[in-house]
């Protein structure tokens, strides 16, 4: 369970150091903090302590919140930026680079815990059913 809990303290580092970077850049170089600024660091404030209080709330929260972040309903930086991918004539545009590589980390890490929460979830809904 500690590996577990290192994995998701890794993660929320890891955009902590983002919010962070972002936020000292707003105040030093005068950058407009939009709303997207605000919801980043508004929703990232309960996921730490979430960890250590519910530790699968903290996983599911992390994985909403970079869902969020994808698309762009919050921001980890000081600019907004924003991706498009073209694959085969269909183009895909208006998600955030970073919080996909962040969620792409974050299922990578996370795979194993978000099957056993799926396992469960369905263990305890056929139990209740019958």
């Amino acid at each position: 369970m500690k590996m577990k809990i290192i994995l998701t303290a890794l993660v929320l580092v890891i955009i902590a150091y983002f919010l962070i970077d972002g936020w000292i850049i707003i105040f030093e170089e005068n950058y407009e903090a939009r709303w997207q600024n605000f919801t980043g660091l508004i929703f990232f404030l309960p996921l730490p302590i979430l960890l250590f209080w519910n530790y699968r709330a903290a996983v599911l929260g992390t994985g909403i919140y970079l869902l969020l972040g994808l698309c762009r309903a919050l921001s980890l930086t000081a600019d907004l930026s924003t991706g498009s991918v073209t694959i085969a004539g269909l183009t895909i545009s208006g998600f955030n680079w970073l919080s996909l590589g962040l969620l792409v980390i974050y299922f990578v890490l996370h795979v194993n815990v978000l099957i056993d929460m799926q396992l469960d979830y369905k263990e305890s809904k056929a139990i209740r059913k019958s």
